[in-house]
C-alpha cells in the first residue's frame, strides 16, 4: 500500500510541471450590458498579430464565449 501511494504521489508530482509546457492558450469570457445582465447571442471577434484570420464566436445563453487552442502571444 505504501508503494502504491508513493507511485501515485510521484506521478502527480511529475504531471504538474508537464502542464506548464503548453504552447497554446484559450480565452474565456462573458458578455454583459451596463446593468450586469448577460447578453446571449452576442458575437465576439478576436484580432491580433498571432491569430490567423479573425475568428468569431457567438455567446451562449449565459453570455459566455470561448476561443480554444490559441497560439501563445501577448
Amino acid at each position: 500500500m505504501k508503494c502504491l501511494c508513493a507511485v501515485l504521489l510521484l506521478a502527480f508530482g511529475l504531471a504538474a510541471p508537464a502542464a506548464a509546457q503548453r504552447t497554446t492558450g484559450e480565452i474565456i469570457g462573458r458578455i454583459v450590458d451596463e446593468s450586469g445582465s448577460v447578453l446571449p447571442g452576442g458575437t465576439v471577434t478576436l484580432r491580433g498579430a498571432g491569430v490567423a484570420g479573425t475568428p468569431a464566436v457567438v455567446s451562449s445563453e449565459t453570455g459566455t464565449y470561448r476561443f480554444p487552442v490559441l497560439p501563445s502571444g501577448t
